[in-house]
């Protein structure tokens, strides 16, 4: 089975990441400690957290709960990863899933958009990914390139165990 995460308030820049590494997030700023232990519970998800209060008790609850000390998603990328025995840190657009609202991805030519991009985001791609549930647009720009320089980064890191 796919690891999935719920992970706490302070993290989301590494929230929206893991969801464009593919695995299913859950990220909601308005849940409290017991709520998000609550859902990590009854939904099987391995809590992610950097506030060592909540590790302990989510262990004490039983949930698979990884401590994340580090100062930057790269290495709390490189923690996760080598907890769960995931060897690479390449992303596959294929895989990702929508950073705003954890929504699955598809696939659409240019010609098949129906919302308005700028002119030359459209002239200089031809595919787009449309996220299944909120219908937001993605595309690989400047932003990904920065993507894939952070999973060459955390390839590397993972090389050097």
């Amino acid at each position: 089975m796919e690891s999935r995460f719920a992970v706490d308030g302070m993290l989301g820049s590494l929230a929206r990441k893991l969801r464009i590494y593919g695995f299913d997030t859950l990220y909601d700023t308005s849940l409290d400690d017991d709520q998000l232990i609550r859902l990590a519970h009854t939904r099987q998800l391995i809590l992610l957290t950097s506030d060592k209060e909540l590790f302990a008790r989510a262990l004490r609850a039983g949930i698979q709960s990884i401590l994340l000390t580090e100062e930057n998603d790269a290495r709390r990328l490189v923690t996760i990863f080598r907890t769960l025995k995931v060897s690479s840190g390449n992303i596959d657009a294929e895989k990702s899933r929508c950073a705003s609202c954890n929504g699955e991805l598809s696939t659409i030519n240019r010609s098949d958009l129906k919302v308005s991009l700028p002119d030359t985001v459209l002239k200089r791609h031809e595919q787009f990914y449309l996220c299944k549930n909120c219908s937001k647009v993605y595309w690989k720009g400047g932003h990904w390139r920065r993507l894939e320089s952070l999973g060459r980064e955390v390839s590397k890191s993972l090389e050097q165990t």
